[in-house]
């Protein structure tokens, strides 16, 4: 499922997401909509491990991780 297909340019929906991997500035997620990757927001206080439970923003162009909620 594409996340970002109903939003506008300056539109921003969040979920929670599961991180399913991790490589370099690169996360996959899977959320209860369907996968997706992100990268980690700059205001994002931890690094984004596998398993971590996490806050995520979807705009059209890009998904930022804003959180880590629980690490795992």
């Amino acid at each position: 499922m594409n996340h970002a297909q109903s939003l506008r340019q300056d539109d921003a929906r969040q979920c929670v997401a599961t991180v399913t991997a991790s490589s370099d500035d690169r996360h996959a997620l899977q959320t209860s909509a369907g996968s997706l990757t992100a990268r980690r927001a700059a205001s994002c206080l931890l690094a984004p491990a596998p398993g971590d439970r996490v806050l995520v923003a979807v705009t059209a162009g890009a998904s930022y991780i804003l959180a880590v909620l629980e690490r795992h």
